[in-house]
């Protein structure tokens, strides 16, 4: 199903209440923003966010309003007309030290979402590399709870945290020291992408745990996640379309 006809169809017809497309085919000038907005973002080392809205045409229309976050987090504002109904935001991966790691959705993303729950529909957007990620919530079929998220989220988490420290080549006493002569947390943080970047396959693991866990949360609350990578098939040249598929 063509992107922007779900959208049209759940906005003005009501469909789909109870049930998400098997997969959604986002348009190839869609596809190309996201990978330029990417690669924005990496350069900056930042979070980069923009809203999404139905014109009226029934098309996509990207704000030119470009919300700036930082290296992990963003906050992505709510407009009321439901013609509003998504966002996209970038990860940058190599710039935090995740080498050619392309994470999806955080629980925290997906949490955010409870802004907008009273639309009838919200498309969360997550581009990063040749990745798009795609988290939508259905009012009146889905729920988000944060107390189940959060608890996902530190599963995942203590998997990361034990995955860096079995992998990471710096010694304890290595980071005690360098530790001891920093005096600020911008270099505390430099560290700490340093100390991820020299971790072998840490990046990889990262975008590993962020789909496995975007999986679970959906399957928790009852949302659509659908994932597709512009580097893989011929589809988005040759069709002129990325087909991104249902996550189960």
């Amino acid at each position: 199903m063509q992107l922007m006809q779900y959208v049209s169809d759940v906005i003005t017809k009501n469909q789909y209440p109870n049930s998400f497309p098997a997969y959604l085919d986002i348009p190839r000038s869609f596809v190309q923003y996201c990978y330029d907005f990417f690669t924005t973002g990496e350069s900056r080392g930042m979070e980069l966010g923009v809203t999404l809205s139905m014109n009226g045409k029934g098309e996509l229309a990207i704000s030119d309003k470009v919300i700036e976050g930082n290296a992990t987090g963003i906050n992505l504002p709510y407009v009321e007309d439901n013609l509003f109904f998504g966002d996209l935001h970038c990860h940058p991966a190599n710039s935090i030290g995740h080498i050619s790691g392309y994470a999806a959705h955080s629980p925290e993303d997906v949490v955010s979402m409870r802004s907008q729950t009273s639309k009838p529909v919200f498309l969360r957007f997550v581009c990063s590399g040749g990745k798009i990620y795609l988290m939508v919530y259905r009012n009146g079929h889905s729920a988000i709870v944060e107390k189940n998220v959060f608890g996902i989220r530190d599963a995942y988490a203590q998997q990361a945290h034990d995955y860096f420290n079995r992998r990471c080549p710096i010694t304890e006493e290595e980071k005690e020291e360098a530790f001891s002569k920093m005096s600020n947390s911008a270099q505390l943080n430099a560290y700490t992408v340093y100390m991820r970047s020299k971790t072998p396959g840490f990046g990889n693991e990262m975008e590993r745990l962020s789909i496995a866990g975007g999986k679970e949360i959906a399957r928790a609350c009852n949302l659509g996640f659908f994932a597709g990578d512009q580097g893989y098939g011929v589809s988005v040249w040759f069709y002129d379309y990325l087909r991104i598929y249902l996550q189960q």
